[in-house]
């Protein structure tokens, strides 16, 4: 509240001097009120969302045992809430101060209001009550918005409760504290972009000099008036000027239009380091919670869901196959067999027993992520949204992080062949000894093979990202003319149609060279001779 009376105060003194109103001293307040909310909420949320996605698990000293509790805990711990509601509401309830979370048979319940009555003997709890929205709890009231449940029993702690304190007064204090620094400079920044982006502009309205002051002054008012109404609703404007009436209309442009987008630029950068503040407060690495790192949960779930579909297809086709007359999906997979067994062959030579399949796998996995950027661009981030979700990256390979992952097992797959063919003895003569066959140069061949070494797998997974970002770049490119004129928009409409067939040569084209190169390291490092 310091915040909200120091502003209208701040207010109140300007009123006497300009046509401040007190809704307009309401409205910024609000307004810095709603940034430190926002802060709050999105560090506790992301806290909370990080530690729902946890299991709970019993252990009995340092063994993990089965409970009866382990699908309450962890699937659905009352009617009301889902394991995952439940975990948030722990969090958040916690990070406000106090959390007791009660047993009521099999079920469990987070107390809102309670009473703590503290023994040498241990806690004991009363006076519980759970408040619910649309309860489907059997004594709680179905009427109005929220229904509340009243426990009268005694709940002891560890036997069928427990609470845990966050002492978090020290926080809250600074939070207050450093809100009332920034909330200042946020009022300022706030009150200094009004001023700016203001349009000022002097108007000259002759009237009948027969006229009385007050009716001339009136009339000038109501031109006025009508003036500003018609700038404001229509989004063309006609004045009238000439030389009979002397009317004009002069606009003072203000042509600060670049200071204006400096202060919001400083706008937004106040607001991220009040948020990195109130984060790094929390415990919380501000990065995370400003988006400013890589958040690949939903790239791996996408990545499997292309790995689940390229099984589901092979395996589906394998169980049908006949001898006859093949379906097309049966020739789509043999064809595709036989030319990756034909490349497999012509380029390690070797046991392909495992060579084959893995580079059958990454052929078919990285085309079908990469299939991916064919789907409208929006699509399905907007769907992602509706179940929570509110960043995806929909391509897999358009990240670089996911392409490093595949390129770390083709970096493992070459050591271990590397390994087979040569011993472990060999390895190491493979990088002392080579290319210059001499103890002096040992570490000379060592830096040389090292790098060689680590140049592949990186360039694997750097060709692989860049020409799928550049791809993903140029969809989105184009999907931000549709919201050009009528003119751009229908221009994208072919473009959008040439850059999707031009890019299905791209998806297959990266899809092999990622099979092929995975093939010739893996020979390479097979069939090398000792030195």
């Amino acid at each position: 509240m310091g915040l909200f009376s120091d502003i209208w105060s701040s207010v109140k003194d300007k009123l006497s001097t300009t046509d401040l109103t007190g809704y307009d001293a309401l409205f910024n307040a609000q307004v810095t009120l709603g940034i430190k909310n926002a802060a709050l909420e999105s560090c506790v949320s992301y806290l909370a969302r990080t530690v729902s996605k946890g299991k709970f698990v019993f252990k009995n000293e340092s063994s993990i045992t089965d409970s009866k509790f382990d699908y309450a805990l962890n699937m659905r711990p009352n009617p009301n809430q889902t394991a995952s509601e439940f975990k948030i509401s722990m969090i958040k309830k916690l990070l406000n101060g106090e959390l007791l979370v009660i047993q009521d048979g099999d079920q469990f319940y987070i107390a809102d209001n309670f009473v703590t009555n503290y023994s040498l003997d241990g806690n004991t709890y009363t006076g519980v009550t759970v408040n619910f929205s649309n309860s489907k709890v059997s004594n709680a009231p179905n009427s109005g918005p929220y229904a509340q449940k009243y426990f009268n029993r005694t709940f002891i702690q560890g036997v069928d409760c427990f609470h845990l304190d966050n002492d978090n007064i020290g926080i809250k204090k600074y939070v207050d504290s450093l809100w009332d620094d920034y909330g200042k400079l946020f009022g300022i920044l706030i009150a200094n972009q009004l001023r700016v982006g203001q349009i000022r502009a002097k108007i000259s309205i002759p009237v009948n000099s027969k006229l009385e002051d007050n009716e001339r002054k009136k009339l000038q008012q109501q031109y006025a008036t009508t003036l500003y109404d018609k700038m404001m609703n229509d989004p063309v404007v006609f004045i009238p000027a000439d030389d009979k009436s002397k009317s004009s209309y002069d606009e003072i442009s203000s042509s600060k239009s670049a200071t204006l987008q400096n202060q919001i630029t400083d706008f937004w950068s106040l607001k991220k380091v009040f948020i990195g503040e109130v984060a790094g407060l929390l415990g919380i690495p501000p990065a995370l919670v400003l988006g400013e790192t890589a958040n690949n949960s939903e790239n791996l779930d996408l990545a499997i869901v292309s790995a689940v579909i390229f099984l589901f297809i092979f395996s589906r086709v394998a169980k049908n196959a006949t001898t006859g007359v093949p379906g097309k999906m049966q020739c789509l997979v043999e064809i595709v067999v036989g030319w990756v067994d034909g490349i497999v062959k012509e380029n390690f030579h070797g046991p392909r027993n495992v060579v084959a399949p893995i580079a059958l796998t990454f052929f078919c996995w990285v085309f079908i992520m990469n299939a991916i950027d064919l789907i409208p661009v929006d699509f399905l981030p907007q769907f992602a949204g509706l179940f929570g979700i509110h960043y995806l990256r929909a391509v897999p390979t358009a990240d670089i992080s996911s392409t490093l992952g595949m390129s770390i097992c083709v970096f493992f797959l070459i050591l271990f062949y590397t390994i087979k063919s040569k011993g472990f003895g060999g390895l190491v003569k493979e990088y002392t000894l080579h290319p210059f066959n001499h103890w002096a140069f040992i570490p000379v061949n060592f830096i040389l093979k090292t790098v060689t070494l680590l140049a592949k797998p990186i360039s694997l997974a750097f060709r692989l990202f860049g020409n799928m970002y550049a791809g993903e770049l140029i969809f989105i490119l184009i999907a931000v003319m549709y919201s050009a004129n009528v003119a751009i928009a229908a221009l994208g409409i072919p473009l959008h149609l040439a850059w999707a067939i031009f890019h299905i040569l791209v998806i297959t084209l990266q899809a092999f060279i990622f099979m092929m190169l995975t093939v010739v390291y893996l020979s390479i490092a097979y069939n090398k001779a000792e030195h």
